[in-house]
């Protein structure tokens, strides 16, 4: 679900695992790894639930969805640049959502930089205040080169929130429903396939229709005329195992 930016050449591992930009948005550290696990997974998603539904509510549920996919696929990639720049020498993981999650309290901090926070659920902030205190934790983690904080996917992400807010992007050429038509179940066709008796019947109504056409309906026997039922009864129903 992760990608590892040092351990294959960006030629080789880009071109072949390129969905992980996204995948790995939606990993995170084990349970199994202790408290940094637990706390990881709970942070991002108390962030994303708490600041992520203003943001939906102001953009849509659509444009947000588009807005923090996006989100996740450019701080990925730029936690992935930056190892292929600077390789660390020993292979890194890159998991989690905080690139994404980042850029969406960046987003909601800009649109409501003066309401009310409660950081640790008990001690009241300012949104701007907030912002700050990510950005300078961050930087701070950057300086440190034994971190295993990907600061470069949080920081990613606030810029994308921020140029999102700024230039006021809109990501609503990207259709959605068009893409999730991609992964639900197409209606099944039955396809007749006839046998060979439904051809030797066809092939006996094509006479006596020709036979019909020529000599009027007198001609026919009462064999040719059950036939001429048989085969309109088998057409009719082949239309309704289709339709």
């Amino acid at each position: 679900m992760g990608f590892a930016a040092g351990e294959l050449p960006f030629y080789q591992q880009f071109p072949w695992n390129i969905w992980q930009l996204l995948t790995y948005g939606f990993a995170h550290t084990s349970i199994s790894a202790g408290m940094r696990g637990v706390m990881h997974i709970a942070f991002n998603m108390l962030t994303l639930f708490f600041l992520g539904r203003p943001v939906e509510e102001k953009y849509g549920k659509q444009e947000f969805l588009r807005f923090y996919l996006l989100a996740v696929i450019f701080a990925g990639a730029v936690w992935m640049a930056f190892y292929l720049i600077f390789p660390p020498g020993v292979p890194v993981i890159g998991v989690g959502a905080s690139g994404g999650v980042m850029a969406v309290a960046i987003l909601f901090i800009f649109n409501f930089p003066h309401s009310t926070l409660l950081v640790f659920g008990v001690v009241p902030v300012r949104a701007w205040v907030v912002g700050v205190i990510l950005i300078g934790v961050d930087l701070l983690n950057s300086l440190n080169p034994e971190t295993r904080i990907g600061w470069q996917a949080h920081l990613a992400g606030a810029a994308f929130g921020a140029a999102y807010f700024y230039f006021k992007w809109n990501f609503t050429f990207i259709p959605l429903n068009k893409i999730g038509n991609l992964f639900k179940a197409q209606p099944k066709l039955k396809v007749h396939q006839p046998d060979h008796k439904d051809e030797r019947l066809r092939e006996q109504a094509d006479q006596i229709l020709d036979k019909l056409h020529r000599q009027g309906e007198a001609s026919l026997t009462s064999r040719e005329r059950k036939i001429l039922e048989r085969y309109s009864r088998s057409v009719r129903q082949n239309r309704g195992d289709q339709s």
